[in-house]
């Protein structure tokens, strides 16, 4: 039952993660010609009783787009967000691995280098090294905090686009001659606050990971 939960709110926050966005997007398109949005959207012939069926038909073909705009924007910024090398970012995961084993706590981690150092290993051996240990820790998924942070990412990542065009679309007297600044801020903010998030994301697969090994070896040595 637990497991049905966890997955149940995992898949409400997928939607949102694209239906948010997707929703602000649409919402500019309409800014584009709102006159000649309401008058296609709106159909008087139409009798007064079934105009409730009308409108929530209305609602769904605009959830449809919504999603389909979120997930068409999600998977742009992901791919530009791996191309400008910031998806599972090495500098950061090697910086978290070195702090980790310089601590002297995290023994089970230490096991898995095979050089004299973290600085000497290859980008490949240590990218190996963090796929293994977030596939252990979500394999025991003892916390969910890693896939709600990683929602968490994925919202700040979908918002830059839309939030940044909401801006630049309101009305040149609503922020003076700033909006543009203004877009500019909402952007580093969102950037700032996805990178902030991965960061907490690698440090929780690792701390799991160690975690967890030191509770299945205590385990097998009870047996």
């Amino acid at each position: 039952m637990a497991e049905k939960a966890i997955i149940g709110k995992m898949a409400v926050y997928e939607t949102l993660t694209m239906v948010v966005p997707g929703v602000m997007i649409v919402f500019c398109v309409w800014l584009t010609d709102p006159e000649m949005w309401s008058k296609n959207l709106w159909c008087p012939e139409i009798p007064t009783k079934l105009n409730y069926l009308f409108d929530t038909a209305i609602v769904f073909v605009l959830f449809a787009f919504s999603y389909v705009a979120g997930s068409m924007n999600y998977r742009l910024v992901d791919w530009f967000w791996w191309k400008i090398g910031l998806r599972n970012n090495i500098c950061m995961i090697r910086g978290s691995l070195r702090d980790k084993i310089e601590s002297g706590f995290f023994k089970n981690l230490q096991d898995v280098i095979v050089e004299k150092s973290v600085e000497s290993m290859s980008d490949e051996q240590i990218e190996d090294i963090y796929y293994e240990a977030y596939t252990y820790a979500l394999k025991k998924n003892r916390r969910s905090n890693i896939p709600y942070l990683e929602n968490q990412v994925a919202m700040f990542k979908g918002l830059i686009f839309p939030m940044s065009w909401v801006i630049v679309s309101l009305n040149p007297e609503s922020l003076g001659g700033f909006k543009w600044v203004a877009a500019i801020v909402v952007v580093i903010v969102l950037i700032g606050l996805a990178i902030t998030r991965q960061k907490k994301i690698i440090n929780l697969v690792l701390e799991d990971y160690e975690y967890e090994k030191r509770i299945e070896k205590q385990s097998n040595e009870k047996k």
